[in-house]
């Protein structure tokens, strides 16, 4: 019984692991100083991943030196003393070309850095090793740390990921962290803007309180290098999917405003300088410290630990030993100082609050609380400076400013992965850039331009936009317009405007396919582009579109009907004069639901509307307003049908006129990526190499410091294991000595290794030790374990003896067991006893520094083959039956042998009656012999056993399994019955009245 547990346990182990494996995701809050992730998986909602360290943030900073790659906290380390090596603020840098404003910042403040292009614009670093890496393999690596964080903790694969970023990343910087992941081997499932997680991760846990009316909330957040505002409406809204309507809460993103370059770093920064200042102003030394790399990222560090002290305190003492040329530093510095230093920065706190209200086109009185985000907004004049710029007297702080992102982003994961089943709230962005499509017109090649996704459309979102005039191949291309919402730095920040470039081939032979049919009518060239959750745009596919009438269309299939048999004609000629024809009927009785049919098919075709020659539309399919009429047309043809059922003048009947078919011929595109970065295939799959063969050599180097681990442990654990007493009893002076000797040697070997030494060198001396002490080893562990074992083997010769003799009363005929049942077990009993008193007469007298002469295995084996016999023992009194007692015979009152009397017949029905009847069912009947009463059977340790009450209601289940387990011990038992008894024959026959099926 035991046995089929654990492999029915181990069968359901296995499913569990197999779905975990499946439906395992995570989510990655990408911040330019740290980064969160966090996981969710069966038995673990939404939690934020430990990393190595066990913290719960991992810096946001790549480490080369010596072709050796730290990430996070040790590249931290690294940053101080070798700046040039230790790459920061990646994120800032992502998608980014070596002219753009946020590289030049960059370059500004951190001038130590080497910064280029290659030969296809991609950005790159060159470490002091003359070593390239691009910005976005640099990433990839800060992807890969993240998922092995999240593999970590979870414990299995995960591959899927959602990746927060900044709402003003551009089209080029989203395409560069989607190469990143890919590079990284992440799939991933959406680029969630950071404002919307956040305000999904407050939604979620409030969603009872929203209703139909709109509630707007503000979120502003203050992180490392930015500051975003975001005016957010929450309301329970119908959404229609899958043909069907539900209410579900919903956040829409109304307006936003940012300031990529205001954030902590900014103000850290200022402070530097200070510091760096000061140091030049005691004369500490003769050069310029701001021409030290090292002396810069020295003060670096220690001005964002007093920026965060000055965030609760007034004043702080900045000190750093040997900070430039030996030299130690130390300055007193306070918050006014800081505040003073700053005063511009603080007057750009407010700015991103009113750009966001005036893309909303709300109120700041609409907003019914205000949230604090980032670590930015510790700053007490930050907070003041929102109060008073809100008009509120207390700012929200209920959110948790570092974990938020992630949090919301792990259930938009669970959400988008199909393994979760979550509550629906639906997320609706807003665009922030707006995109249009530029064309010259086909007649005079006037440049025009159509606005395509607006500002603050929400995405995702497909559209549909026409051509009606352009009959040869034509080009058109997609980039940003309308920005006078951002300033000059954020404007020059997109960089060039275009975006895409498209190209149409074969519109001419398209549209020749319809040229001069008759009926035929173009409806112009259709694109339909797309918005994905990415906020990516997409041309999915091109298309010219034609009407062909139905006349036309049907022109072949009628003149064949008019050629029909002449005499099928005057048929139904004379057929008509004494009342209609066979075919009226049936026309006459299918025509409301032909019209039906045709108008629905009507309604549900896909036809954009295109009036203007470059109308933009919604995607076709989307519900429009032609409902009522097609209830209207089907309501007339139903009168119509009816009217001409009942008038035998069927030709004053009104047609409904058809619908025109629409066709659909592809075009080909070719599209040309304008963007800012765009890497060929080949230098792509050269990135994916570089941080593959990163990896492999950093999973060799692990492999090979847990070998070089290992070995010097368990040389140093076996030293002090011979000198303890239990070693010492299980071995003699000569085998220590020469134990010791070998380790110390294999302690030396371990010390003259150098670098070129492989794992499997290791591994090797690993093994040669473990099996030189195994013996050893062995004797040390039985004689632990061995009067352990002896005990509980004891305990359960003394619970099975107490069972034995409770059998004597329910033993022989009539009763639950036979009389061969319970010699067996007695015979068991006393053969385990004087096997137990014999080895442990040998144990007490052996030498324990000589090969165990009995194991605990062996004293296991009797312990089973008792749990067996009394697994067997139990099962049989579940399924134990008491006899049911002869009926008394009646004298016969009649003569006739062969004429039953009635009061015997009657008796006897009662005597048969069915299995199950209200008779059966009671705990005895009158006359009946009484079942015996069984004591509790004492239980073999270390199973638990049922009580008296279990046992006298029939509830036996001696190992807490199911019916057919224990069928399955009384199947064992009786393969292990021929060992303890000769008389197998009379037990098999006692085994015999239990219901087969029982039986696995």
């Amino acid at each position: 019984c035991s046995k089929m547990k654990i492999i029915i346990t181990i069968l359901l182990l296995a499913s569990v692991i197999y779905r975990s494996d499946a439906i395992a995701t995570m989510a990655i809050d990408l911040g330019s100083e740290f980064m969160k992730i966090a996981i969710v998986k069966p038995g673990v909602p939404m939690e934020i991943a430990l990393n190595r360290e066990s913290q719960r943030k991992t810096p946001v900073v790549v480490g080369m030196r010596n072709d050796e790659r730290q990430i996070g906290d040790p590249a931290l380390s690294m940053a101080v003393k070798f700046p040039q090596n230790a790459f920061i603020f990646i994120p800032t840098l992502i998608g980014q070309s070596l002219n753009s404003p946020a590289v030049k910042l960059f370059q500004e403040r951190f001038p130590y850095y080497k910064l280029s292009e290659d030969n296809e614009g991609v950005l790159t670093f060159t470490t002091v090793n003359n070593k390239k890496l691009t910005v976005e393999e640099i990433l990839a690596m800060l992807l890969e740390n993240a998922q092995e964080t999240a593999q970590k903790f979870a414990d299995q694969p995960i591959k899927d990921a959602v990746i927060t970023v900044p709402p003003y990343f551009s089209q080029a910087e989203r395409l560069a962290v989607l190469r990143a992941a890919d590079y990284a081997g992440i799939t991933v499932l959406q680029l969630m803007n950071s404002n919307a997680a956040v305000a999904l991760n407050f939604g979620i846990f409030r969603s009872k309180s929203f209703n139909k009316t709109a509630q707007y909330y503000m979120f502003y957040d203050m992180g490392s290098s930015s500051t975003i505002a975001t005016v957010v409406s929450y309301q329970v809204a119908r959404i229609r999917e899958h043909g069907m309507a539900e209410e579900h809460p919903q956040l829409q993103v109304l307006g936003v405003g940012y300031d990529e370059t205001l954030g902590a770093s900014a103000f850290i920064l200022r402070l530097r300088d200070h510091l760096a200042k000061e140091f030049n102003a005691k004369k500490l030394s003769k050069k310029d410290i701001t021409g030290n790399a090292r002396a810069m990222a020295k003060l670096f560090k220690e001005a964002g630990r007093v920026y965060r002290v000055l965030s609760a305190n007034k004043e702080v003492y900045a000190q750093i030993e040997s900070v430039f040329e030996d030299k130690d530093f130390k300055v007193k510095v306070t918050r006014e100082e800081l505040e003073n230093i700053c005063s511009d920065l603080f007057e750009r706190v407010t700015r991103p609050i009113e750009s966001a209200l005036n893309m909303a086109q709300i109120s700041m009185d609409l907003i019914k609380e205000v949230l604090l985000m980032g670590g930015g907004t510790r700053n007490p004049k930050v907070q003041s400076a929102l109060l008073k710029a809100t008009g509120r007297t207390e700012l929200g702080k209920s959110i948790n400013t570092d974990e938020a992102a992630a949090l919301g982003a792990v259930y938009q994961a669970a959400h988008l992965s199909p393994g979760f089943r979550v509550k629906r709230f639906v997320v609706k962005d807003a665009v922030l850039f707006p995109l249009a499509v530029d064309f010259k017109t086909a007649e005079d090649g006037k440049e025009i331009k159509r606005l395509l996704f607006n500002l603050g459309n929400h995405y995702p979102q497909r559209k549909v936009m026409t051509f009606n005039k352009h009959t040869q191949d034509f080009d058109f291309s997609v980039g940003y317009t309308s920005l006078n919402h951002l300033n000059e730095f954020q404007q020059k920040a997109l960089g060039d405007p275009l975006l895409y470039k498209f190209s149409l081939k074969g519109v001419a032979q398209a549209i020749g396919k319809y040229d001069g049919q008759p009926g035929a009518s173009s409806k112009g060239v259709k694109a339909h582009f797309r918005m994905d959750d990415n906020g990516i745009v997409h041309l999915d596919r091109a298309e010219a579109q034609f009407e062909i009438l139905p006349q036309a269309a049907g022109s072949d299939g009628e003149a064949k009907k008019e050629e029909g048999s002449a005499f099928a004609k005057i048929g139904e000629s004379l057929g008509s004069l004494f009342g209609s024809s066979e075919a009226d009927k049936k026309a006459d009785e299918a025509s409301g639901a032909d019209k039906q049919q045709e108008k629905s098919k009507e309604d549900s075709s896909s036809k954009p509307a295109d009036k203007d020659s470059t109308k933009t539309n919604a995607e076709p399919g989307e519900k429009t307003g032609d409902s009522t009429a097609s209830g209207n047309a089907s309501k007339a043809s139903g009168d119509k049908a009816a009217q001409s059922n009942n008038n035998t003048n069927k030709s004053e009947s009104a047609a409904t006129p058809a619908k025109p078919e629409l066709r659909r011929e592809s075009i080909e595109f070719v599209v040309a990526d304008k963007t800012l970065v765009h890497p060929s295939d080949a230098s792509q799959q050269k990135s994916r190499s570089t941080i593959q063969e990163l990896r492999k050599r950093e999973d060799a180097k692990r492999q090979l410091e847990k070998a070089r681990n290992e070995l010097e442990a368990f040389i140093f654990e076996s030293k002090d294991r011979l000198s303890s007493a239990d070693y010492e009893k299980c071995s003699t002076e000569s085998e220590r000595q020469g134990y010791m000797e070998k380790l110390s040697a294999a302690q030396d070997w371990y010390d003259e290794q150098g670098m070129d030494t492989t794992q499997e060198q290791f591994a090797a001396k690993t093994a040669e030790l473990k099996a030189m002490l195994g013996d050893l080893t062995l004797r040390v562990r039985e004689m632990l374990e061995r009067p352990k074992a002896f005990k509980l083997l004891k305990d359960m010769l003394n619970h099975t003896r107490t069972f034995w003799d409770t059998m004597q009363n329910m033993t022989g005929d009539g009763n639950v067991f036979t009389q061969a049942e319970y010699n067996t077990l007695g015979n068991l009993i006393n053969d385990t006893e004087d096997w137990q008193k014999a080895r442990q007469l040998e144990v007490d007298g052996q030498d324990l520094t000589k090969e165990p002469l009995v194991r605990v295995e062996d004293i296991r084996l009797k312990m089973s083959a008792l749990e067996r016999e009394i697994s067997y023992l139990l099962g049989k009194i579940k399924y134990y039956v008491p006899p049911t007692p002869k009926p008394t015979e009646q004298p016969k009152q009649d003569s006739d042998p062969k004429k039953p009397d009635a009061d015997s017949t009657s008796s006897s029905s009662e005597q048969q009656k069915p299995p199950g009847s209200a008779e059966e069912q009671k705990p005895q009947d009158e006359g009946a012999t009484p079942p015996p009463t069984i004591p509790p059977p004492p239980p073999p340790p270390p199973q638990q056993q049922p009580s008296a009450d279990e046992v006298e209601s029939g509830d036996i289940d001696s190992n807490s399994g199911s019916s057919r387990d224990e069928s399955s011990s009384q199947s064992r038992g009786r393969d292990d019955e021929r060992d303890h008894r000769d008389d197998g024959e009379d037990r098999r026959s006692s085994r015999g009245s239990h219901d087969p099926d029982d039986e696995l």
